[in-house]
């Protein structure tokens, strides 16, 4: 069964289309720019089948084209499954191997499961498609994780709610509980920027500044900036002295599809 566009909202079309509008219009499933603007997108499956349940799951909850999904929870120690929460956010938007071309031009893309209606494929013109491509793109300058409720930065619970660090040992572990910052009753804050060896631990649980031969913290003694003191050490330890030649820009691979 195929489900043809509603002209419904043919009347919502307009003439300079920002990155809003195709943001809105992904997420309500409607068609955003062009002589079909306001209408839905054909989708291909069995609609409205019998036994699909309308109802969402625990601790879910969809309102007008946002979901929210909070049934996850996972233990501190459990760091694999952590790892396997993290690949599933960080996932692509689109397999390709799921977006076909149709005979009459169209662009269609299958679902990993079927919808809780039916729907097992959406159907997209090739400027539509763009639109939706375009909807992924981040605005410029616009931090793409925040914190709401008692976990918002400016938020007087954070604290309270949000455990500190424990300094453990010395090197880069040290510097960062120098230099968190003395707060009210005497809890400490973050530093307002990490260290990179820091953000390395905190965000991927690995020690760089470990040495693998006695085990203990690297120190940073000097910073060599010259070029000619450069060259001498690593001409020294027989290392290359020049930087490899920078390689032309090229244009990344592109799905080949006819339009």
């Amino acid at each position: 069964m195929i489900q043809a566009a509603s002209p419904k909202y043919a009347s919502a079309a307009i003439p300079n289309p920002a990155p809003g509008l195709f943001q809105a219009a992904s997420i309500q499933g409607l068609v955003a720019q062009g002589p079909d603007a306001g209408a839905r997108l054909v989708r291909v499956g069995r609609l409205g089948a019998s036994g699909a349940s309308s109802a969402p799951s625990p601790l879910c909850a969809e309102v007008d084209g946002f979901s929210l999904h909070a049934a996850v929870r996972i233990s501190e120690p459990d760091r694999e499954r952590l790892e396997h929460l993290c690949r599933y956010i960080a996932r692509p938007p689109l397999a390709a191997e799921r977006l076909t071309l149709t005979r009459r031009g169209r662009v269609r893309y299958e679902f990993r499961r079927p919808w809780r209606d039916g729907t097992t494929h959406v159907e997209f013109e090739p400027l539509v498609f763009l639109e939706r491509l375009a909807a992924l793109v981040p605005p410029p300058r616009v931090h793409l994780q925040t914190y709401h409720g008692v976990l918002a930065p400016g938020s007087t619970w954070r604290d309270d709610v949000v455990p500190m660090p424990v300094s453990r040992g010395e090197g880069t572990r040290a510097k960062s509980a120098a230099g968190r910052e003395q707060g009210s009753g005497g809890s400490t804050r973050p530093p307002h920027r990490y260290l990179w060896a820091e953000l390395m631990r905190r965000v991927f649980d690995v020690e760089v500044l470990l040495c693998g031969v006695c085990h203990s913290l690297r120190r940073l003694i000097a910073v060599i900036t010259q070029r000619n003191v450069i060259v001498k050490i690593l001409a020294h330890l027989e290392l290359e002295t020049d930087p490899p030649p920078m390689q032309p820009a090229r244009a990344p691979p592109q799905l080949e599809l006819a339009f």
